[in-house]
Order: structure tokens, then C-alpha cells, then sequence
């Protein structure tokens, strides 16, 4: 039996245009897309899992959360409920024990960052940029499982049945072009991106912590360096192929 990996998938930012129609920047959306994934085995899963609950345990125990509940940097950065009631050691050791389990545990990054500014500029029909990332991961992750001749399959939190139709269509138009790039198959993974439940599947609470470092590398221009070495790496060590930019 063929040991499997999961990609678990997560955004940070808008994928919309960062300027209205008269050029003017739109405040509440972001230069910037990213789109960014975390890929375990099993049994870095379950090391995962293992994590999760017992970070479940050790801050919420004494929270009665709602059913709706999501374990989300975002949340946690602005103070949301419930860790308005959190005190900021708390708050940062929550956040240092969720980068912890990713820098520890064997796990592979990718992540594709879109400049949307300097894409929705040069194309007068943009491909949607989601799109476009999510088929610049699964174009690395089919050569991450390849390479391990082994399967795998993703997972995207809130991928919904209308979303992967926008996807699919989006990708026919991408390869229609005479000059487009045309990546390698993807006979390795399972042909549909399952839509995922952060409230039911712990490692997408994991994929968003993640996905904001190199969203937030791109909005503060850091010279953030921190789990690189986790990136995937195609070629003699390049780790650039794990960590897409376009710009």
C-alpha cells in the first residue's frame, strides 16, 4: 500500500483587483495573494493532530466554544473572541507553539505569492489569481509525490462546489493560450481538491498560521527567512521552487 501525503491548502489576502477601475487603491483589499500549503504523511499528521489537541487543551480548556469555532491567526492577531480574553503572553505563546509544530514536525511547504497590482495591469483578461496559484502548488506537489512515487491529495479550506467551477474554467482558459506555461500532469493526485472544514479538520488551523509568513514577508518587505528550509525543493536544493513569487 502506497503511503499517501496531504497537502493542506490556505490564502492570505484577497484575490481581487487592488485598484477600483479608476486606478485608485482599493484600502480593504491587499497587493498581494498568497496561497499557501502544508504537506505531511500519516504519521506527520497524527504528530500533528496531537499537537493541536493539546494546544486545544492547554488554551481553551476552560472556554465553551461555539460549534463554529476556527482556530485562525487572523482571529488571534486582532484580538477577536475569544482571545480578547487572552493575556499577551498568552497570545504569543499560542502563536509561538502553532509555528513550533510546523518548524518541528517533517512536513514540506509550498506557497505561491501573486504581485495582483502588477497582474491585474498587464493582462487586459486576467486569470483569476486563486487560480492560478492553486495550479502552481499542484503543479509542485504532483512532482513532490512523483519523485516518492507515492499519491496524494489536498485539501482547500471553503472550496466550494461554484469555486472549483470558477477553477476549472479558469485553468481551460490558461492552457487555451498558445504561449501559456503547460505543467505536468497531475496523475499522481486525486483529481478534485476536497472542500475543507476548519472546524473538523485541525491541520487547516495549521495551513493558515503558516500562509500568513510569506504574505505578510511581501506586505512589510522583511527579510523573513524562518521556516525556509522546510520549503520544497525541486532542483539541487532550490528552494525557490516551493516558494513561488510573481511579480
Amino acid at each position: 500500500m502506497l503511503l499517501m501525503y496531504y497537502l493542506y491548502l490556505d490564502e492570505s489576502g484577497k484575490p481581487t483587483n487592488y485598484r477600483d477601475n479608476n486606478g485608485n487603491i482599493i484600502l480593504e483589499n491587499s497587493r498581494y495573494f498568497t496561497l499557501g500549503g502544508i504537506a505531511v504523511d500519516e504519521s506527520a499528521r497524527q504528530k500533528f493532530y496531537r499537537v493541536y489537541d493539546e494546544i486545544m487543551f492547554r488554551y481553551f480548556a476552560d472556554f465553551e466554544l461555539k460549534t463554529t469555532f476556527k482556530l485562525h491567526y487572523n482571529e488571534l492577531r486582532m484580538l477577536k473572541d475569544p482571545y480578547d480574553k487572552f493575556t499577551r503572553k498568552q497570545c504569543f505563546q499560542l502563536e509561538h507553539d502553532m509555528f513550533q509544530a510546523i518548524d518541528s514536525i517533517d512536513c514540506t511547504l509550498f506557497s505561491v505569492t501573486i504581485d495582483l497590482d502588477y497582474h491585474y495591469k498587464k493582462y487586459s483578461k486576467p486569470i483569476f489569481p486563486m487560480a492560478l496559484a492553486l495550479k502552481y502548488i499542484l503543479e509542485r506537489f504532483q512532482y513532490f509525490v512523483s519523485i516518492k512515487e507515492t499519491t496524494g491529495i489536498a485539501m482547500y479550506e471553503q472550496f466550494t462546489e461554484s469555486l472549483r467551477n470558477k477553477v476549472n474554467n479558469e485553468w481551460k482558459k490558461l492552457e487555451s493560450y498558445k504561449n501559456s506555461h503547460q505543467p505536468t500532469d497531475f496523475k499522481n493526485l486525486k483529481k478534485k481538491v476536497l472542500n475543507g472544514d476548519p472546524t473538523k479538520e485541525p491541520m487547516l488551523a495549521f495551513a493558515d498560521f503558516f500562509v500568513y509568513l510569506p504574505w505578510n514577508r511581501k506586505i512589510s518587505n522583511s527579510k523573513w527567512k524562518y521556516l525556509n528550509q522546510k520549503y520544497y525543493a525541486l532542483n539541487s536544493g532550490n528552494r525557490v521552487s516551493g516558494n513561488v513569487e510573481i511579480e
